[in-house]
Parts: C-alpha cells; structure tokens; sequence
C-alpha cells in the first residue's frame, strides 16, 4: 500500500468501523449485540478506545415500500397461503434486492436512496471518531456487500455521485479493510458481460495516510467470511475479473445448519474472533 505524508493531528487516532446489514427486515439495533460482543474482546485485550462504531441502516428505505404493497396484496381479498413467509422472506428479502438492483437494467430509485443513507451514515461515524480522515474498515453482510462495492465504484469512477461523500472518510478513500461475511455478490454479476465486471480499487488512496505507521498488507485486506451451509454466502476469489481481484482470502467457519447459517454470522464466535483479533491487530498501527 502507497505511503503518503501524514499530516499532524491534534486529537487520539481512532478507527471507524461501519458495520452495514443485508436484505430482510432489519430493525435499527440489529447490530448492538455483535458491536457489544467485539468491544468486550477488545476490553479485554486493553484496547479502550480505539474504535468508533456505526451500523449503518438502510432498510427504512424500503420498509414502507414493502409494508404498501404486502397489505395491498392482503387487502385485495385474494387466498393467500404463509403470508408472514412471504412478507419476511420474499417481499422483505428478495424484494430488497430486486428494488436495488434495478439500476443493472434501468433506473432504479432505491440504489441512490441507499446510497444516500450510507453517506449519512459514514458521515456521523466519522464525527464520532473524532478525527479528521480517519481508517475505514467496513463489516458488511449479504446483500450490503454490493451496496459497499457500488457506493465506493461509484465514487471512485462517476463524479455526480461523488455528491454523496463529502469527505475524503465518506468517499471511502480512507477504506483500510473490509469484512464481508454472507456476500452474495456473486449473484450480481450475472447482470453484467463478463468483460464489464470490475472490482474497486482497495485499499483506498488515502489508506496508509490514514495511520502513523503503515500496516501490512494483510491487515489492509479484504477477507471475505463464509459458512458453506449459508445458501446466500459465497467465496469471492474466483469471481470474474482476475486482473484485479483485491480480495485477500476466502476464510470458511461454521456458524449453524443451512438454516440459520446466513444470520448466524452475528453472534457466533467463529465468526466474532477473528474479526476482533484482526481489528485489534490493525489499531496498533493507529
């Protein structure tokens, strides 16, 4: 990763972590107990302040849209079998990704909505920090996996949405490492031509200024985690694109039974330990 001169800094180096959630019906705290678990191994490692965290929430975006149209359905008097299966699972899952992917193959109303509520939320999580371009490290599950991916290409290669990021934070040119777990990013590429796919370019530009020390390159990683019973998880090293595939490695756990493996990722350990010890290995270079 490309060093750059650091410029001075009058308070503590703190790392944001932006942790973003995938398709379904997300309340607001549907991170509190992940983030509470990884701040109590960090405590126990004697690292008190090193982290600023925020989970980013984008589902209101279509909530609302899917509550419309599940009680339309439901009022319309029409038989209808399982509807908590469907307004859960296909309204509240897929539909997610049918509304934000519909810019692949037309405009798409959700896709800036969402990326709007991203640069939001980056944006507090970067005043929470209390620093000026702090490191980024993105936890992303699922279907967020593509959302981070399209936020960070879109600003590194479409300059109208460079509207969204107002900071070098929220451009995502400070993205340091990034932690996918259940991506099915995989899914997304059959909208495309081969020939079309590309990846960002990780680390982000402004990555190493970002620290006092430059870390190594493993720790400046893009490791994807994924369970093999999860149907929705995916390994990325073989996706399209060899040329400049930045992720780092496939890591493979086992949450639980295919059942529960796409959310389990949150409160199992396999999961919660090694992102804390790669956390906490990164903030010694802060």
């Amino acid at each position: 990763m490309e060093r750059h001169a650091r410029e001075p800094h009058t308070s503590p180096r703190r790392i944001g972590v932006l942790v973003v959630h995938g398709i379904g019906n997300q309340p607001p705290g549907y991170a509190d107990e992940f983030i509470a678990a990884l701040e109590t191994r960090f405590r126990k490692k004697g690292i008190d302040d090193a982290f600023a965290f925020k989970a980013a929430y984008w589902g209101d975006v279509l909530n609302r849209r899917e509550d419309d149209l599940f009680h339309a359905i439901m009022k319309s008097g029409a038989k209808i079998d399982y509807p908590d299966i469907r307004r859960d699972l296909i309204i509240g899952a897929l539909g997610d990704a049918i509304a934000y992917a519909g810019r692949f193959v037309q405009g798409s109303w959700a896709y800036t909505a969402i990326h709007r509520a991203i640069a939001r939320d980056l944006a507090t999580l970067e005043s929470v920090t209390g620093c000026e371009a702090p490191p980024l490290v993105v936890l992303s599950h699922s279907l967020g996996c593509q959302i981070i991916s399209n936020y960070i290409w879109d600003h590194q290669h479409r300059v109208e949405d460079r509207q969204f990021g107002k900071t070098p934070f929220t451009r995502g040119e400070t993205f340091a490492a990034w932690i996918t777990f259940g991506c099915n990013m995989p899914l997304f590429t059959l909208a495309r031509e081969k020939e079309e796919m590309e990846f960002i370019d990780f680390p982000g530009e402004r990555a190493a200024q970002a620290f006092s020390r430059c870390p190594p390159r493993d720790l400046t990683s893009w490791i994807n985690y994924y369970d093999p019973d999860d149907l929705l998880g995916f390994p990325l090293k073989g996706l399209g694109c060899p040329r400049n595939n930045p992720v780092h490695r496939d890591v493979t756990i086992q949450t639980g039974t295919v059942y529960g493996a796409h959310t389990d990722y949150w409160t199992d350990d396999s999961f919660i330990d090694p992102v804390a010890e790669h956390l906490a290995a990164l903030a010694e270079y802060l």
